[in-house]
């Protein structure tokens, strides 16, 4: 089974007014994601880059298990950032998408951007 762990790194990720009913999409949102074995990473890349599915959010980072599974999500998705190591996306992004293959390594690379929120 193929799962992905999204974990929002500050409020700005956050809809406004979710709670009151008046849903407003925050502008600017960027996005990091860790994985990119598969190829939904590339798929996030066009939903928010090529697509613009969802206006003022992009995804701006990638890390992958290889530095050619990262590549291919860059020049595929259109992704502008390769990382080497996943915490260089800390305080760059807003949201955070854990791609990893297996979900049982999701917690622990989501685990330091939900604790530095």
């Amino acid at each position: 089974m193929l799962l992905s762990t999204v974990v929002l790194s500050s409020s700005a990720a956050f809809p406004v007014g979710i709670l009151s009913g008046r849903e407003r999409r925050a502008d600017n949102i960027r996005i990091g994601i860790i994985g990119a074995e598969n190829s939904h990473t590339i798929g996030y890349g066009k939903l928010f880059n090529i697509e613009k599915r969802f206006p003022g959010i992009e995804v701006k980072y990638v890390w992958g298990e290889t530095d050619e599974f990262a590549v291919r999500a860059m020049e595929k998705g259109n992704i502008p950032n390769k990382v080497s190591d996943p915490a260089e996306m800390l305080g760059k992004i807003d949201a955070l998408i854990v791609d990893h293959r297996h979900a049982k390594y999701h917690l622990e690379a989501a685990a330091p951007f939900a604790c530095a929120r």
